[in-house]
Protein backbone atom coordinates (compact mmCIF):
# COMPACT_ATOMS: atom_id res chain seq x y z
CA UNK A 1 0.00 0.00 0.00
CA UNK A 2 1.44 3.56 -1.15
CA UNK A 3 1.38 5.94 1.80
CA UNK A 4 0.04 5.79 5.72
CA UNK A 5 1.67 3.87 8.47
CA UNK A 6 0.25 -0.05 8.64
CA UNK A 7 0.66 -0.85 12.52
CA UNK A 8 1.66 -4.18 13.72
CA UNK A 9 -1.14 -6.92 13.85
CA UNK A 10 -0.14 -8.89 17.08
CA UNK A 11 -1.96 -8.87 19.81
CA UNK A 12 -0.24 -7.22 23.01
CA UNK A 13 -0.39 -9.40 25.77
CA UNK A 14 -1.11 -6.54 28.30
CA UNK A 15 -3.99 -4.95 25.96
CA UNK A 16 -5.12 -8.76 25.36
CA UNK A 17 -5.61 -8.88 29.00
CA UNK A 18 -7.45 -5.41 28.93
CA UNK A 19 -9.91 -6.45 26.68
CA UNK A 20 -10.56 -9.29 28.41
CA UNK A 21 -10.87 -7.60 31.53
CA UNK A 22 -13.08 -4.96 30.42
CA UNK A 23 -15.55 -7.80 28.83
CA UNK A 24 -15.86 -9.17 32.36
CA UNK A 25 -17.13 -6.01 34.13
CA UNK A 26 -19.29 -5.28 30.79
CA UNK A 27 -20.73 -8.79 31.38
CA UNK A 28 -20.94 -8.07 35.09
CA UNK A 29 -23.08 -4.50 34.80
CA UNK A 30 -27.17 -4.48 35.64
CA UNK A 31 -28.81 -4.81 32.32
CA UNK A 32 -31.01 -1.92 33.94
CA UNK A 33 -29.64 1.89 32.76
CA UNK A 34 -30.77 3.79 36.34
CA UNK A 35 -29.19 0.37 38.33
CA UNK A 36 -25.93 0.61 36.12
CA UNK A 37 -25.70 4.55 37.14
CA UNK A 38 -26.07 3.89 40.55
CA UNK A 39 -23.74 1.46 41.11
CA UNK A 40 -21.18 3.85 39.01
CA UNK A 41 -22.00 6.38 41.31
CA UNK A 42 -21.05 4.37 44.54
CA UNK A 43 -18.10 3.24 42.69
CA UNK A 44 -16.70 6.75 42.04
CA UNK A 45 -17.84 7.47 45.80
CA UNK A 46 -15.72 4.52 47.19
CA UNK A 47 -12.88 5.09 44.76
CA UNK A 48 -12.79 8.90 46.17
CA UNK A 49 -12.69 7.97 49.61
CA UNK A 50 -9.59 5.53 49.06
CA UNK A 51 -7.22 7.81 47.11
CA UNK A 52 -7.92 11.09 49.81
CA UNK A 53 -6.64 8.16 52.22
CA UNK A 54 -3.69 7.08 50.22
CA UNK A 55 -2.87 9.53 47.41
CA UNK A 56 -0.96 12.24 48.58
CA UNK A 57 -2.52 14.64 45.35
CA UNK A 58 -5.89 13.80 46.25
CA UNK A 59 -5.49 14.36 49.87
CA UNK A 60 -4.38 17.61 48.69
CA UNK A 61 -7.18 18.30 46.70
CA UNK A 62 -9.64 17.75 49.66
CA UNK A 63 -7.57 19.81 52.26
CA UNK A 64 -7.79 22.95 49.24
CA UNK A 65 -11.62 22.34 48.61
CA UNK A 66 -12.30 21.78 52.49
CA UNK A 67 -15.16 19.21 51.73
CA UNK A 68 -13.81 16.09 53.66
CA UNK A 69 -16.61 14.50 54.45
CA UNK A 70 -18.94 15.94 51.66
CA UNK A 71 -19.11 15.44 48.08
CA UNK A 72 -15.90 14.60 47.02
CA UNK A 73 -14.01 17.78 45.00
CA UNK A 74 -14.07 18.42 41.45
CA UNK A 75 -10.98 18.13 40.17
CA UNK A 76 -9.59 20.33 37.32
CA UNK A 77 -6.39 20.71 34.98
CA UNK A 78 -4.99 22.93 36.51
CA UNK A 79 -5.12 21.37 39.98
CA UNK A 80 -3.72 18.36 38.34
CA UNK A 81 -0.79 19.84 36.43
CA UNK A 82 0.14 21.83 39.19
CA UNK A 83 0.34 19.11 41.81
CA UNK A 84 1.17 16.46 38.86
CA UNK A 85 3.38 14.47 41.05
CA UNK A 86 1.63 13.65 44.03
CA UNK A 87 -1.20 12.42 42.19
CA UNK A 88 1.69 10.19 40.63
CA UNK A 89 2.93 8.94 43.80
CA UNK A 90 4.01 5.64 43.58
CA UNK A 91 4.47 5.64 39.84
CA UNK A 92 7.58 5.83 38.09
CA UNK A 93 6.69 9.10 35.89
CA UNK A 94 7.41 12.75 37.06
CA UNK A 95 6.12 15.84 35.67
CA UNK A 96 9.74 16.37 34.65
CA UNK A 97 10.41 12.89 32.98
CA UNK A 98 7.19 12.87 31.08
CA UNK A 99 8.36 16.47 29.91
CA UNK A 100 11.98 14.87 28.66
CA UNK A 101 10.02 11.95 27.13
CA UNK A 102 7.90 13.96 25.24
CA UNK A 103 10.26 15.87 23.88
CA UNK A 104 12.42 12.92 22.94
CA UNK A 105 12.36 11.46 19.50
CA UNK A 106 9.27 10.42 18.64
CA UNK A 107 7.90 6.88 16.95
CA UNK A 108 4.16 5.38 16.89
CA UNK A 109 3.98 3.08 19.27
CA UNK A 110 6.63 4.30 21.67
CA UNK A 111 6.24 3.58 25.36
CA UNK A 112 7.64 6.02 28.85
CA UNK A 113 8.73 2.01 30.03
CA UNK A 114 7.71 -1.54 29.28
CA UNK A 115 3.77 -1.00 31.73
CA UNK A 116 3.16 3.04 31.05
CA UNK A 117 2.25 4.91 28.14
CA UNK A 118 2.59 8.90 28.31
CA UNK A 119 0.96 11.34 26.16
CA UNK A 120 0.24 14.93 26.97
CA UNK A 121 -2.79 16.37 26.37
CA UNK A 122 -3.35 18.95 23.20
CA UNK A 123 -2.77 22.42 24.95
CA UNK A 124 -5.55 23.62 22.85
CA UNK A 125 -7.08 24.54 26.63
CA UNK A 126 -3.92 25.59 28.40
CA UNK A 127 -0.59 23.69 28.98
CA UNK A 128 0.10 20.50 28.38
CA UNK A 129 -0.58 17.78 30.82
CA UNK A 130 1.03 14.66 31.62
CA UNK A 131 -1.17 11.94 31.43
CA UNK A 132 -0.29 8.40 32.23
CA UNK A 133 -1.81 4.99 31.39
CA UNK A 134 -0.86 1.06 32.30
CA UNK A 135 -1.11 -0.68 29.24
CA UNK A 136 -3.76 -3.30 30.94
CA UNK A 137 -5.88 0.06 31.51
CA UNK A 138 -5.31 1.35 28.10
CA UNK A 139 -6.29 -2.22 26.79
CA UNK A 140 -9.72 -1.73 28.95
CA UNK A 141 -10.47 1.63 26.97
CA UNK A 142 -9.32 0.34 23.34
CA UNK A 143 -12.11 -2.61 23.65
CA UNK A 144 -14.56 -0.47 25.01
CA UNK A 145 -14.32 1.88 21.85
CA UNK A 146 -14.17 -1.24 19.42
CA UNK A 147 -17.25 -2.93 20.64
CA UNK A 148 -19.44 0.44 21.01
CA UNK A 149 -18.44 2.35 17.83
CA UNK A 150 -17.02 -0.17 15.53
CA UNK A 151 -18.34 -3.73 16.18
CA UNK A 152 -21.88 -2.50 16.98
CA UNK A 153 -22.24 -0.88 13.35
CA UNK A 154 -19.73 -2.82 11.39
CA UNK A 155 -19.60 -6.99 13.24
CA UNK A 156 -17.87 -7.53 9.21
CA UNK A 157 -15.05 -4.66 9.56
CA UNK A 158 -11.58 -6.16 8.26
CA UNK A 159 -9.99 -2.47 8.44
CA UNK A 160 -9.72 0.39 9.78
CA UNK A 161 -8.22 3.72 8.44
CA UNK A 162 -7.51 6.68 11.28
CA UNK A 163 -5.92 10.05 10.07
CA UNK A 164 -5.05 12.57 12.89
CA UNK A 165 -2.08 13.36 14.32
CA UNK A 166 1.60 11.12 13.81
CA UNK A 167 4.30 13.13 14.96
CA UNK A 168 4.24 13.36 18.70
CA UNK A 169 2.40 10.79 21.83
CA UNK A 170 -0.60 11.51 21.46
CA UNK A 171 -3.70 9.54 23.05
CA UNK A 172 -5.41 9.34 19.58
CA UNK A 173 -2.63 7.83 17.72
CA UNK A 174 -1.95 5.50 20.37
CA UNK A 175 -5.64 4.12 20.66
CA UNK A 176 -5.30 3.27 16.97
CA UNK A 177 -2.01 1.76 17.20
CA UNK A 178 -3.41 -0.77 20.09
CA UNK A 179 -6.82 -1.34 18.18
CA UNK A 180 -4.14 -2.93 15.52
CA UNK A 181 -4.50 -6.06 17.12
CA UNK A 182 -8.02 -6.43 17.03
CA UNK A 183 -8.39 -4.99 13.42
CA UNK A 184 -5.99 -4.26 11.05
CA UNK A 185 -5.08 0.19 11.24
CA UNK A 186 -3.69 2.30 9.25
CA UNK A 187 -2.48 5.62 10.28
CA UNK A 188 -1.97 8.39 8.08
CA UNK A 189 -1.03 12.38 8.83
CA UNK A 190 -3.86 14.74 9.18
CA UNK A 191 -1.59 17.42 7.77
CA UNK A 192 -0.84 15.40 4.58
CA UNK A 193 -2.17 16.65 1.23
CA UNK A 194 -5.78 15.58 0.65
CA UNK A 195 -4.93 14.18 -2.52
CA UNK A 196 -1.89 11.94 -0.72
CA UNK A 197 -4.71 10.80 2.11
CA UNK A 198 -7.08 10.26 -1.21
CA UNK A 199 -4.98 7.56 -2.19
CA UNK A 200 -4.81 5.74 1.01
CA UNK A 201 -8.35 5.45 0.70
CA UNK A 202 -8.33 4.66 -2.48
CA UNK A 203 -5.78 1.77 -2.12
CA UNK A 204 -7.16 0.92 1.04
CA UNK A 205 -11.04 0.79 0.82
CA UNK A 206 -10.96 0.59 4.98
CA UNK A 207 -14.60 -0.60 6.28
CA UNK A 208 -14.18 2.14 8.94
CA UNK A 209 -12.42 5.93 8.78
CA UNK A 210 -11.97 7.62 11.96
CA UNK A 211 -10.84 11.31 11.59
CA UNK A 212 -11.71 15.09 11.82
CA UNK A 213 -15.10 16.39 10.11
CA UNK A 214 -13.02 19.14 7.90
CA UNK A 215 -10.85 15.83 6.96
CA UNK A 216 -13.81 13.68 5.35
CA UNK A 217 -15.31 16.58 3.78
CA UNK A 218 -11.42 17.16 2.39
CA UNK A 219 -11.75 13.49 0.86
CA UNK A 220 -15.13 14.01 -0.13
CA UNK A 221 -14.57 17.01 -2.63
CA UNK A 222 -11.05 15.46 -3.55
CA UNK A 223 -13.02 12.28 -4.58
CA UNK A 224 -15.42 14.08 -6.63
CA UNK A 225 -12.99 16.44 -8.63
CA UNK A 226 -10.88 13.91 -9.71
CA UNK A 227 -13.73 10.98 -10.23
CA UNK A 228 -12.36 8.57 -7.48
CA UNK A 229 -15.41 6.22 -5.97
CA UNK A 230 -15.38 6.48 -2.01
CA UNK A 231 -15.50 2.95 0.23
CA UNK A 232 -18.90 2.86 1.96
CA UNK A 233 -16.95 3.15 4.71
CA UNK A 234 -18.89 3.59 8.51
CA UNK A 235 -17.16 7.56 9.27
CA UNK A 236 -16.26 8.75 12.60
CA UNK A 237 -16.25 12.10 13.14
CA UNK A 238 -13.78 13.35 15.86
CA UNK A 239 -11.94 16.27 17.46
CA UNK A 240 -14.14 18.63 16.34
CA UNK A 241 -17.89 20.75 16.86
CA UNK A 242 -19.72 18.92 13.77
CA UNK A 243 -21.75 21.45 11.79
CA UNK A 244 -24.65 20.56 10.34
CA UNK A 245 -24.05 22.06 7.14
CA UNK A 246 -20.95 20.33 7.41
CA UNK A 247 -22.61 16.59 8.32
CA UNK A 248 -25.30 17.07 4.93
CA UNK A 249 -22.02 17.94 2.92
CA UNK A 250 -20.10 15.21 4.05
CA UNK A 251 -23.32 12.70 3.73
CA UNK A 252 -23.61 14.10 -0.02
CA UNK A 253 -19.68 13.03 -0.81
CA UNK A 254 -19.63 9.42 1.29
CA UNK A 255 -23.50 8.69 0.62
CA UNK A 256 -23.66 8.59 4.53
CA UNK A 257 -23.61 10.66 7.67
CA UNK A 258 -20.65 10.19 10.22
CA UNK A 259 -21.03 9.02 13.65
CA UNK A 260 -19.64 11.44 16.38
CA UNK A 261 -16.92 10.03 18.40
CA UNK A 262 -16.54 11.92 21.44
CA UNK A 263 -13.44 11.32 24.03
CA UNK A 264 -10.30 13.08 25.45
CA UNK A 265 -7.09 12.18 26.08
CA UNK A 266 -7.06 12.34 29.77
CA UNK A 267 -10.55 10.28 30.45
CA UNK A 268 -10.33 8.03 27.18
CA UNK A 269 -13.78 7.57 25.34
CA UNK A 270 -16.68 9.14 26.69
CA UNK A 271 -19.57 9.28 24.26
CA UNK A 272 -20.65 7.68 21.18
CA UNK A 273 -23.56 8.69 18.99
CA UNK A 274 -25.51 5.60 17.59
CA UNK A 275 -27.88 6.70 15.30
CA UNK A 276 -25.91 9.61 13.04
CA UNK A 277 -29.37 11.09 12.73
CA UNK A 278 -29.85 12.20 16.52
CA UNK A 279 -27.04 14.27 17.78
CA UNK A 280 -26.88 12.75 21.27
CA UNK A 281 -24.07 10.61 22.83
CA UNK A 282 -24.24 7.76 24.25
CA UNK A 283 -22.26 7.86 27.61
CA UNK A 284 -19.52 5.02 28.34
CA UNK A 285 -20.86 3.93 31.35
CA UNK A 286 -18.79 0.62 31.05
CA UNK A 287 -15.90 3.05 31.74
CA UNK A 288 -16.83 6.06 33.45
CA UNK A 289 -18.77 8.15 35.72
CA UNK A 290 -20.26 10.74 33.68
CA UNK A 291 -21.80 13.49 35.80
CA UNK A 292 -23.03 17.37 34.44
CA UNK A 293 -22.35 20.24 37.39
CA UNK A 294 -24.07 22.96 37.82
CA UNK A 295 -22.59 27.09 38.39
CA UNK A 296 -22.46 26.19 41.70
CA UNK A 297 -21.37 22.86 41.45
CA UNK A 298 -24.81 20.98 42.05
CA UNK A 299 -25.15 18.09 39.83
CA UNK A 300 -27.97 18.38 37.44
CA UNK A 301 -30.60 14.83 36.79
CA UNK A 302 -32.97 16.41 34.56
CA UNK A 303 -32.58 16.41 30.42
CA UNK A 304 -32.28 19.72 28.47
CA UNK A 305 -30.48 21.63 31.47
CA UNK A 306 -26.61 22.59 30.61
CA UNK A 307 -24.03 22.08 32.47
CA UNK A 308 -20.20 20.93 33.38
CA UNK A 309 -19.04 18.03 32.51
CA UNK A 310 -17.50 15.95 35.15
CA UNK A 311 -15.68 12.24 34.29
CA UNK A 312 -14.26 9.66 36.89
CA UNK A 313 -12.39 7.13 34.62
CA UNK A 314 -13.34 3.45 36.83
CA UNK A 315 -11.93 1.62 34.62
CA UNK A 316 -8.16 2.94 35.37
CA UNK A 317 -6.05 1.33 37.99
CA UNK A 318 -3.17 3.56 36.84
CA UNK A 319 -3.82 7.84 37.95
CA UNK A 320 -7.98 7.37 37.83
CA UNK A 321 -9.35 10.91 37.46
CA UNK A 322 -12.14 11.36 39.84
CA UNK A 323 -15.14 13.78 39.13
CA UNK A 324 -11.95 15.71 36.75
CA UNK A 325 -14.04 18.31 34.81
CA UNK A 326 -13.04 18.22 31.02
CA UNK A 327 -13.77 21.93 30.28
CA UNK A 328 -16.93 21.21 27.83
CA UNK A 329 -20.43 21.77 28.68
CA UNK A 330 -23.57 19.45 27.50
CA UNK A 331 -27.04 18.25 28.80
CA UNK A 332 -28.62 15.30 29.75
CA UNK A 333 -30.62 14.05 26.54
CA UNK A 334 -32.79 11.37 28.46
CA UNK A 335 -34.53 10.82 31.73
CA UNK A 336 -31.84 7.78 32.53
CA UNK A 337 -28.94 10.43 32.32
CA UNK A 338 -27.16 7.97 29.64
CA UNK A 339 -27.12 9.81 26.44
CA UNK A 340 -25.42 13.84 26.47
CA UNK A 341 -25.86 16.13 23.77
CA UNK A 342 -23.60 17.24 21.75
CA UNK A 343 -21.02 19.45 23.45
CA UNK A 344 -22.19 22.66 23.32
CA UNK A 345 -19.06 23.81 23.43
CA UNK A 346 -16.33 25.11 26.32
CA UNK A 347 -16.31 27.48 29.10
CA UNK A 348 -12.50 27.66 29.85
CA UNK A 349 -11.95 31.00 28.42
CA UNK A 350 -13.40 34.43 28.26
CA UNK A 351 -13.34 37.39 25.89
CA UNK A 352 -12.65 40.84 27.71
CA UNK A 353 -14.65 42.88 25.56
CA UNK A 354 -14.18 46.95 26.10
CA UNK A 355 -15.77 49.64 23.23
CA UNK A 356 -14.40 52.86 22.72
CA UNK A 357 -16.49 54.86 24.49
CA UNK A 358 -15.24 52.93 27.63
CA UNK A 359 -18.00 50.71 28.28
CA UNK A 360 -16.44 47.05 29.25
CA UNK A 361 -17.95 43.26 29.88
CA UNK A 362 -16.42 39.56 29.59
CA UNK A 363 -18.25 37.04 27.65
CA UNK A 364 -17.38 33.18 28.10
CA UNK A 365 -16.19 32.06 24.93
CA UNK A 366 -19.42 29.44 25.05
CA UNK A 367 -21.91 32.11 23.91
CA UNK A 368 -19.78 31.42 20.35
CA UNK A 369 -19.57 28.17 20.31
CA UNK A 370 -23.31 27.17 18.60
CA UNK A 371 -23.76 29.73 16.10
CA UNK A 372 -26.48 28.42 13.48
CA UNK A 373 -26.45 30.32 10.08
CA UNK A 374 -28.17 28.83 7.33
CA UNK A 375 -25.65 28.05 4.27
CA UNK A 376 -22.69 28.54 7.09
CA UNK A 377 -20.37 25.31 7.36
CA UNK A 378 -17.71 25.79 9.68
CA UNK A 379 -16.61 28.70 11.53
CA UNK A 380 -14.13 30.50 13.71
CA UNK A 381 -14.15 33.07 15.65
CA UNK A 382 -10.99 35.47 16.65
CA UNK A 383 -11.02 38.36 18.83
CA UNK A 384 -8.43 40.94 16.84
CA UNK A 385 -9.40 44.07 19.04
CA UNK A 386 -10.94 44.83 22.27
CA UNK A 387 -13.92 45.71 20.70
CA UNK A 388 -13.42 43.62 17.31
CA UNK A 389 -14.15 40.28 15.82
CA UNK A 390 -13.46 38.06 12.75
CA UNK A 391 -15.54 35.59 11.86
CA UNK A 392 -13.97 32.99 9.24
CA UNK A 393 -16.40 31.94 7.37
CA UNK A 394 -16.64 28.07 5.08
CA UNK A 395 -19.97 28.50 3.62
CA UNK A 396 -21.66 25.68 1.46
CA UNK A 397 -21.69 24.77 -1.45
CA UNK A 398 -25.15 26.87 -2.58
CA UNK A 399 -24.60 29.72 -0.10
CA UNK A 400 -24.70 33.31 -1.55
CA UNK A 401 -21.25 34.92 0.28
CA UNK A 402 -22.46 38.29 0.65
CA UNK A 403 -25.50 37.46 2.15
CA UNK A 404 -24.12 34.93 4.36
CA UNK A 405 -21.58 37.66 5.78
CA UNK A 406 -24.45 39.28 6.60
CA UNK A 407 -26.48 36.73 8.59
CA UNK A 408 -23.29 36.38 10.69
CA UNK A 409 -22.71 39.05 11.06
CA UNK A 410 -26.37 40.11 12.45
CA UNK A 411 -26.47 36.70 14.54
CA UNK A 412 -23.16 37.47 16.49
CA UNK A 413 -23.87 40.62 17.16
CA UNK A 414 -27.06 39.65 18.71
CA UNK A 415 -25.28 37.05 20.72
CA UNK A 416 -22.50 39.12 22.26
CA UNK A 417 -25.69 42.21 22.55
CA UNK A 418 -27.70 39.74 24.44
CA UNK A 419 -24.60 38.54 26.45
CA UNK A 420 -23.20 41.52 27.56
CA UNK A 421 -25.35 44.41 26.62
CA UNK A 422 -22.78 45.89 24.82
CA UNK A 423 -24.13 46.75 21.46
CA UNK A 424 -21.00 48.62 19.48
CA UNK A 425 -18.86 45.59 19.11
CA UNK A 426 -17.89 45.42 15.31
CA UNK A 427 -18.18 41.98 14.00
CA UNK A 428 -16.41 40.98 10.46
CA UNK A 429 -16.64 38.58 8.24
CA UNK A 430 -13.91 36.70 5.73
CA UNK A 431 -14.88 33.65 3.35
CA UNK A 432 -12.28 31.07 3.49
CA UNK A 433 -12.39 27.70 1.18
CA UNK A 434 -11.39 25.87 4.15
CA UNK A 435 -10.73 26.24 7.72
CA UNK A 436 -6.71 25.03 9.15
CA UNK A 437 -6.45 23.01 12.11
CA UNK A 438 -3.92 24.51 14.22
CA UNK A 439 -0.52 23.07 14.21
CA UNK A 440 0.15 23.38 18.06
CA UNK A 441 -2.77 21.39 18.45
CA UNK A 442 -4.26 19.52 15.29
CA UNK A 443 -7.58 21.41 15.96
CA UNK A 444 -9.51 23.91 14.47
CA UNK A 445 -9.79 26.49 17.31
CA UNK A 446 -13.46 27.41 17.49
CA UNK A 447 -13.27 31.05 19.46
CA UNK A 448 -9.73 32.36 20.06
CA UNK A 449 -9.90 35.51 22.36
CA UNK A 450 -7.58 38.21 22.40
CA UNK A 451 -4.33 38.34 24.93
CA UNK A 452 -5.24 41.32 27.43
CA UNK A 453 -2.98 41.88 30.21
CA UNK A 454 -5.84 41.56 33.23
CA UNK A 455 -3.74 43.84 35.65
CA UNK A 456 -3.76 46.79 33.05
CA UNK A 457 -7.16 46.50 31.90
CA UNK A 458 -8.94 45.87 35.07
CA UNK A 459 -13.28 45.26 34.05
Amino acid sequence: MTGGTVVPTEFDPAIAEGFVRQQAYRASLPDDPAARRAANSAAAAQLARELAAANPGYARLWDAAATVGAAPPVLDKAFLSAHFDAFADGLPVTAESAAAFAAGQFRIGSRFDPDHLVFTSSGSTGSPLPVVYSLSDFGRSVEAFAQRAVRATRPDARSLLYIGLLDRHNGGNAWMYYLGGALPTVLADVFAPAADLLDVVADLRPDVILTRPTILLTLGEQASTDRVPLPPAHLLSVGEALQPEQRSAIARHWGRPPHNSYSTVETGPLGYQEDPELDTLTVYDDLQHVELLDAAGRPIDRPGVHGRIVVTTLYRSTLPLVRYRIGDVAAWADDTLTRLTFPLGRDTQTLCLRTADGAQAEMAELVLWTLRVPGLRQYQVLQTGPAELLVRCEPAADARWPVLADAVRAAVAALVARETGLHSIRVDCECVDRLRPDRASGKIKRVVPLAHDREETPL
